[in-house]
């Protein structure tokens, strides 16, 4: 595509040239987070963008945490096996707390529970 009006062309995926400039960096990586998907993958065709960027975290050997249901469900819907990640998480919010310090309320409440007693 050399040119897309965005007044009427809505972006439903990221093209084959992106996932291609993910490829290097994701198999040189010693550590990847991901959260989200890069496309509308519940529609078949707008699905390339996080299947294969999803493929090649599976097929490194860096330890690779995925986050969020949509991505949880596109690893299911595209028959990729969550053995080939360190980590799959349906909590993306709370997942992306976590990584950045910011207080989970959940956490918070046991704790302090665990100190009134």
């Amino acid at each position: 595509v050399d040119e897309i009006d965005e007044k009427r062309e809505a972006y439903l995926d990221v093209g084959t040239a992106t996932v291609d400039g993910y490829e290097p960096p994701i198999r040189e990586s010693d550590a990847v987070f991901v959260k989200g998907a890069l496309g509308v993958f519940e529609d078949e065709r707008f699905a390339d963008g996080t299947v294969g960027v999803l493929e090649a975290i599976a097929e490194t050997d860096c330890f690779s945490v995925v986050g969020g249901g949509d991505t949880s469900r596109a690893i299911e819907m595209y028959g990729l096996d969550e053995d080939d990640f360190s980590h799959v998480s349906i909590a993306g919010g709370a997942y992306i707390r976590a990584l950045t310090g910011e207080p989970l309320p959940a956490v918070e409440a046991l704790e302090a529970a665990a100190n009134r007693r």
